[in-house]
């Protein structure tokens, strides 16, 4: 009889942001490549059933009712009691929580295992309320040193999870985040006249350094007669730190049409967007990974990162495409310098900074090692 492993993927929803995306990639690399081994089910929202309603059979989706609007304290109690009642129910043998909350009480019978993000609310706490860092600390360190096995996305966050969570370095393997199926380059060429703008894409938050890329930006176009454009796409989730960046632009002089804000796209229309961009940049003042790296070069695109994040892990010759995440100057100089190529030039610099990438990471060599890693945690041989 088949082993039963309960996977807690109840970030999927209809507008995934990136922990969604992470957890989508996860339930296609298990159905594509572990549902021989073990039975997986699957602990979704009705969002989340929605969007996997065509891959998953219902027999093995176990729903649960996780709205996020409905106040923090119903939330918590939610997962921590209903979480250990449904394992118990399907006598799972292994729980895999995803965004790496596990419920207080762990129960004997399952194995557990969490994937770690990053430690933001612990490392970087003035991105965060006040009630979501006490939240957060109590969660990693009373169930992430219980649990029976932790996969960190980053080398960077392994480094904190020993040093904050005190975890044996032994107990957290290091596996970089796989990409959705559905996410590659188009076939057609890029639209005629299309690669006209400069694309950030994520959360729109003080985390993620809005309001120093456009500080940045604002240096660059006053360097060149025939600035790019900068799209910036990704859900509104601070509307009063995203309406003050608005005011200082109109208080600027800056034209609306320089600076687009372009708000959630679906996975077709960021393929299309980042497709269609002259590079991607990511100025995060904090991340645990950065998935826009591994997606960009899916893409065959580009990318310039903060220097002080695990977004260089990824990257070739690091200091090329990299800046400091605090200095608006030092993010224009790369947008100066890497603004004046054409296409063909920044495709050149594309297969420079992804060699890394394509041929120690991408393919198969992730998935083999999610395989070796599963198989190992579930002993199965």
């Amino acid at each position: 009889m088949k082993k039963i492993l309960l996977v807690n993927a109840l970030q999927i929803n209809e507008e995934d942001d990136g922990m969604g995306k992470y957890a989508r990639s996860v339930v296609e690399f298990l159905e594509n490549h572990f549902t021989d081994k073990v039975t997986v089910c699957y602990l979704l929202t009705n969002s989340g059933k929605n969007v996997l309603k065509h891959r998953i059979p219902p027999e093995r989706i176990v729903p649960f009712d996780y709205d996020k609007s409905r106040g923090f304290f119903i939330r918590f109690v939610k997962e921590n009691l209903e979480i250990p009642l449904l394992r118990h129910r399907l006598r799972a043998d292994f729980y895999w929580s995803l965004d790496g909350k596990l419920p207080l009480y762990k129960g004997k019978a399952t194995k557990e295992i969490i994937t770690l993000h990053d430690l933001g609310y612990m490392v970087a706490p003035g991105h965060y309320r006040l009630s979501r860092r006490l939240y957060w600390q109590l969660i990693y360190r009373t169930t992430a040193p219980r649990s029976d096995a932790v996969i960190a996305i980053s080398d960077f966050t392994k480094r904190q999870a020993v040093e904050y969570l005190r975890l044996e370095a032994d107990k957290v393997i290091r596996l970089s985040p796989l990409v959705r199926g559905n996410f590659v380059k188009p076939e057609l060429p890029p639209e005629p006249g299309a690669q006209n703008y400069v694309l950030y894409y994520g959360q729109l938050t003080s985390r993620k350094n809005i309001k120093g890329l456009v500080e940045a930006y604002g240096i660059y176009s006053q360097s060149t007669t025939h600035p790019l454009k900068l799209f910036l796409v990704g859900a509104d989730k601070s509307p009063a730190y995203v309406a003050g960046i608005k005011k200082s632009l109109v208080e600027s002089g800056m034209a609306e049409s320089q600076i687009v804000f372009i708000g959630y796209a679906s996975d077709e229309e960021l393929r299309q967007y980042i497709h269609n961009c002259r590079f991607v940049i990511n100025p995060s003042f904090y991340e645990g990974f950065g998935l826009q790296v591994i997606e960009a070069f899916q893409m065959e695109k580009m990318i310039l990162v903060s220097r002080n994040t695990p977004m260089v892990e990824m990257i070739d010759q690091p200091d090329r495409y990299t800046f400091e995440a605090g200095d608006s100057r030092s993010i224009a100089a790369k947008i100066i310098e890497f603004g004046k190529l054409d296409p063909e030039a920044l495709y050149r610099e594309y297969l420079m900074e992804s060699r890394k990438y394509r041929i120690e990471i991408a393919g198969e060599n992730i998935t083999k090692a999610y395989l070796e890693a599963l198989e190992e945690i579930m002993e199965i041989r």
